[in-house]
């Protein structure tokens, strides 16, 4: 039997058994000499997903030197309490989410962990990526470039702090989860929003301490399209800048609050997220459709700026 994991590979997935499937084989793929740590928690599938992981061959991972457990929740759950209860279960010394529709090369594990042992004060380690449609044809870099800026935006491969990595989040969500692989006991953030999710459990995370980036790519993100041909994440842009927008000022707000980030930070986060709600509500008005959502934005961030508001006005207004 493999001996106590150097990694606890978390895999959340809930319908989708054929990309579970290669998402498993990118994990015995892996060329990491030392002991891994699979686990998968399905979400209340019903396409067989759970016959899948029952007929996996046990001596063939055991060949790899992974130790599989899995369990079958008997309800939906949500996308955040099946991505926390995984957590709760892993004994790795450093762990990494695999989402089930992205794709790792066979070294990624092997230099991450190697990373994270080079470099003890950084928490976690953040590895470039590509992009590939749901064919499996590679893209050329838009979605990183406009949604998952850090590793283009970050100096190549170095080592940062929250204080460098704020900056990046205030255009868009800045990171997928499968692309970090960090410390065991690195997160200690109880976020239950699944509305970004990523994004503030990153934020969370380096909290504890610095973010490694290491510019080589490594993995691989889906993105979708639909019956048209369009990117989904195209699709209703605005909204999503809002709701990016709440999910991370009340988490900047919690942070700010507990004594693990700066208020500072938060009212430069707030004054940036002004500007940019500013730039979007005149592209709306000159497209000719004025959104006032984003007017509201501006006023808002910009009144607790003049006026010192307290940070829970600000994480008020986040929950609306």
């Amino acid at each position: 039997m493999p001996g106590k994991p150097t990694i606890s590979v978390l895999v959340p997935t809930r319908n989708r058994r054929a990309l579970l499937e290669t998402a498993i084989q990118d994990v015995l793929d892996q060329d990491l000499d030392e002991p891994i740590e699979l686990l998968i928690s399905d979400n209340a599938s019903d396409d067989g997903t759970r016959t899948l992981l029952r007929s996996l061959d046990s001596h063939r991972l055991h060949e790899h030197n992974i130790a599989l457990r899995s369990w079958f929740q008997e309800r939906n759950i949500g996308i955040v309490a099946n991505f926390n209860y995984l957590l709760s279960q892993a004994s790795g010394e450093f762990c990494a989410f695999h989402l089930d529709d992205d794709r790792w090369s066979p070294q990624y594990l092997r230099h991450a962990v190697a990373t994270l042992r080079n470099h003890p004060f950084c928490v976690a380690v953040l590895t470039a990526n590509k992009e590939h449609d749901d064919f499996g044809k590679e893209m050329s870099g838009w979605l990183q470039t406009h949604i998952h800026p850090l590793t283009r935006r970050a100096p190549a491969g170095g080592i940062h702090s929250l204080a460098d990595i704020l900056p990046v989040f205030v255009s868009r969500p800045a990171c997928n989860l499968s692309q970090v692989v960090f410390r065991q006991g690195g997160y200690s953030g109880d976020e239950r929003d699944g509305a970004h999710f990523d994004a503030v459990f990153f934020l969370c995370l380096l909290t504890s301490g610095d973010l490694f980036v290491d510019p080589t790519e490594r993995c691989s993100f889906r993105v979708s399209r639909d019956a048209y041909g369009r990117l989904d994440v195209l699709r209703h842009m605005d909204d999503d800048h809002i709701q990016y927008s709440h999910a991370m000022i009340n988490a900047l707000g919690k942070l700010s609050r507990s004594g693990r980030l700066a208020r500072s930070a938060l009212r430069d986060f707030a004054l940036r997220r002004a500007a940019k709600s500013l730039a979007h509500f005149a592209k709306s008005v000159a497209n000719g459709r004025p959104n006032p959502r984003f007017l509201w934005f501006v006023i808002t961030f910009l009144m607790g700026l003049a006026t010192g508001w307290p940070v829970r006005s600000l994480d008020r207004f986040s929950q609306r």
